[in-house]
C-alpha cells in the first residue's frame, strides 16, 4: 500500500486529538514488513523448481535436449523466488512461527528505536502494524502495562485485525488510537503542564 501524505496527516491528527487528554504517548508504527524472510523465497523456488521438472516428465517434453528437467528445475525455480515477493506467497511460503518472533522482535526494537520507554511516567504506548504478515503489536510501557494489562491490548488487536486484513489500514490505526487514548485518558488524565514528550508523526519504513 502507497502511503499519501493525507494518509500520515490523518494519523498524526488523530494522536493529536487523543493526546490533549492525557499525559500519555502514542506512537503509532505501519512497517511494509518486518523482515525480507529469504528463506520464503527459496522455499517458493524449490517447489515451482520441483513442479516444473515434474511437468516436464508428466507432459513427455522433447528430451532430445540435453538436460532439459534441470533446465526446467531452473527456470521454474527463479519464477517462484521471484513470485515470493508477493506478499501473499511470502506468508504462504514462511512458518508461523517464523513471522510472529520476527514481528514481535520488530516491534520490540521500535518500541526503544523511538523511545516509547522514555517518558516521564512511563505510559507510552507503541501501536504496530505490519501488511504483509498482516499482525498488530500494542506494546505499553511499565506504568500503562501494569494499569491495563495484556488482556486489554489483546482486546484491541482483535477488533483492528478485521480491519487490517481487509485493507482498511487506516480505520484499523485510528481504532488503535482510539481505545488506548481513551485507556490513557482514563488513568493518566492531562495536566495543565502536561507537555508532549514524543512526535506525533506515523512512523514508517
Amino acid at each position: 500500500m502507497k502511503l499519501t501524505e493525507e494518509f500520515k496527516k490523518n494519523i498524526s491528527d488523530e494522536v493529536s486529538k487523543y493526546e490533549q487528554k492525557t499525559s500519555g504517548e502514542i506512537v503509532p508504527v505501519l512497517v511494509q514488513a518486518s523482515d525480507h524472510y529469504p528463506a520464503s523465497h527459496y522455499r517458493a523456488g524449490i517447489l515451482l523448481g520441483l513442479l516444473g521438472q515434474f511437468g516436464a516428465y508428466v507432459f513427455e517434453l522433447n528430451y532430445s535436449l540435453p538436460f532439459l528437467p534441470l533446465y526446467c528445475f531452473v527456470a521454474f525455480f527463479v519464477l517462484g523466488f521471484f513470485l515470493a515477493k508477493i506478499g501473499t506467497v511470502k506468508r504462504l511460503m514462511t512458518f508461523k512461527s517464523e513471522m510472529n518472533e520476527e514481528v514481535h522482535q520488530r516491534a520490540t526494537e521500535l518500541f526503544f528505536q523511538l523511545d516509547t520507554h522514555s517518558t516521564k511516567d512511563r505510559n507510552g504506548v507503541l501501536i504496530f502494524l505490519t501488511q504483509t504478515e498482516r499482525r498488530i503489536i500494542i506494546m505499553g510501557d511499565k506504568g500503562i502495562h501494569e494499569k491495563v494489562g495484556q488482556e486489554f491490548w489483546d482486546k484491541i488487536i482483535a477488533e483492528m485485525i478485521p480491519l487490517l486484513k481487509n485493507k482498511q489500514t487506516l480505520e484499523a490505526l485510528k481504532l488503535g488510537i482510539q481505545k488506548v487514548g481513551e485507556a490513557l485518558a482514563q488513568h493518566y488524565p492531562r495536566h495543565a503542564d502536561d507537555k508532549n514528550q514524543l512526535k506525533n508523526d506515523l512512523f514508517t519504513s
